[in-house]
């Protein structure tokens, strides 16, 4: 069959409606002193600012076009036209401006179905490109639209088609660890400036193609700025796809790829289209007894200040290794006293309070000592040891107090952290026994050979043999004295 030309469609904004306000009065002509005088006054009452934005769609339909799709009373008109209004209210709910869908009317071609979508409390509408990318990526296997299936490729918005979408604009920021910012970084045309740019672009590409498919991704736009001395990357980039955006994921891949890139970045700053990772944070000073501070530590760019801040992130990131609701650590600097890092630690929200990050960070000391930074657990943890000794006699008692400050933060108000007890000290007595003993071992061979030389085992042994008088040898002394005849 013939299909007409499908009439030009519009966007229709019905302007804000306010009704002026009302006051109704009446009161009563002055009367003589003992009358009542009586008034009554209306209050006022004002309509709130109404905003109405209509946006065309239209697409056709599998099915052939009936007569009776012309008359708006019909069965076949309300049945199809409730079973489209439906399936697209699915569609366009999540948009808290979206109101409702209405179906206009139908045309032959197989069925078109003309119809509009209606926004309120708005003053910038979903654009056209949005809204045929919301429905084309919305249809269940590809072309139903509940009960009603759909030819994708019908589908559009004024002269918007899925052939002609405008490309999806996505902002990506992350900020970089071990780069310090440098205010030539400001300057476009500069060295710095167009490396760091393509390394950016380098990372991004692969992670963006393989979510849209290869030459998709197009016109990157790099800035830089300053966070705490560290570099935020700020990128806009061109996507030429007809699929929707879904932040979250990208978010969780550019995470997942972070080792492809060349930097250190900050897990938890990574950002799509404003859609971050949500983190708990806490910050900790960690102080290394065995390291002086020196004035290229105050430059995060100085090779000195990257391999410190490397290394205790790599510290920590051992510790926490297989603890899930850790995130990042970052260094955000040195100060004096011996070396003091002041840092950051980010984990997943409500799941560690930060007394526990300490407490586990104060129980492996142990790892930063073999990095060769020798932690001071009692700074860390804002706690103070003293141990008094009391011996009387063989009797050594060992008492131990604890002084822990309670720190308050508003992620963990009253958080008390306990420092790892110190192993008791050896007991004297133990010491002289185990001396005593050891000398005796050292001698017992000397005795031994003194014995058989002197035949003093000989004697020993003739002196208990068991014999009766009569063969007995009384001859006095008994150890080699001279007889003595007592007859």
């Amino acid at each position: 069959s013939a299909t007409t030309p499908e009439p030009p469609t519009t966007v229709t904004t019905e302007s804000p409606t306010t009704l002026e306000p009302t006051t109704t009065g009446v009161t009563e002509s002055p009367t003589t002193p003992g009358l009542t005088t009586s008034s009554t006054t209306q209050s006022t009452t004002t309509t709130p600012t109404l905003v109405v934005i209509n946006v065309p769609l239209s697409f056709s339909t599998v099915g052939n076009f009936e007569r009776s799709l012309n008359n708006r009373s019909s069965r076949r008109f309300q049945s199809l036209s409730a079973n489209i209004m439906r399936g697209l209210n699915r569609v366009y709910r999540p948009d808290p401006n979206y109101r409702e869908a209405k179906v206009n009317n139908f045309r032959n071609g197989s069925i078109i179905a003309n119809c509009t979508l209606v926004y309120e409390n708005t003053t910038v509408a979903p654009s056209a490109s949005t809204v045929v990318r919301q429905l084309l990526n919305n249809l269940e296997n590809g072309t139903d639209l509940g009960n009603v299936t759909l030819f994708p490729r019908t589908i559009r918005s004024d002269a918007t088609t899925v052939n002609n979408l405008e490309p999806i604009s996505l902002n990506i920021s992350f900020v970089i660890e071990n780069e310090g910012f440098n205010t030539t970084l400001n300057d476009m045309a500069s060295m710095l400036f167009t490396s760091l740019e393509r390394r950016v672009v380098n990372w991004l590409n692969p992670v963006l193609t393989s979510v849209f498919g290869p030459n998709t991704a197009s016109n990157y736009s790099v800035s830089f700025s300053n966070v705490s001395t560290m570099v935020r990357v700020f990128t806009n980039v061109q996507i030429n796809t007809t699929s929707l955006v879904n932040q979250i994921m990208l978010r969780d891949l550019l995470i997942q790829n972070i080792s492809a890139s060349t930097f250190d970045i900050v897990i938890s700053s990574i950002q799509v289209d404003g859609v971050n990772l949500v983190t708990d944070r806490f910050s900790l000073q960690f102080r290394f007894t065995n390291l002086n501070f020196t004035a290229d530590l105050n430059m995060r760019g100085s090779p000195m200040f990257k391999a410190l801040s490397a290394n205790i992130t790599n510290v920590v990131n051992g510790i926490f290794r297989n603890n899930s609701n850790f995130v990042d650590i970052v260094v955000n600097g040195f100060a004096r006293g011996s070396v003091v890092s002041d840092t950051t630690i980010s984990v997943q929200p409500s799941t560690v309070t930060q007394a526990a990050v300490t407490q586990i960070l104060a129980n492996n000391a142990d790892a930063f000592n073999n990095a060769n930074l020798l932690l001071d657990v009692n700074a860390l943890t804002n706690t103070t040891t003293t141990v008094a000794t009391t011996t009387t006699g063989r009797t050594t008692t060992v008492t131990m107090t604890t002084t822990t400050a309670t720190t308050s933060t508003t992620a963990t108000p009253n958080l008390t952290v306990n420092q790892p007890v110190p192993p008791r000290p050896f007991p004297g007595f133990a010491v002289a026994i185990i001396v005593m003993c050891g000398l005796a071992i050292l001698t017992l061979p000397f005795v031994i050979v003194l014995c058989v030389k002197s035949g003093y085992c000989s004697k020993m042994a003739n002196a208990f043999r068991l014999e009766s008088p009569d063969n007995l040898d009384m001859r006095l002394p008994m150890f080699g004295g001279r007889s003595y005849d007592f007859n």
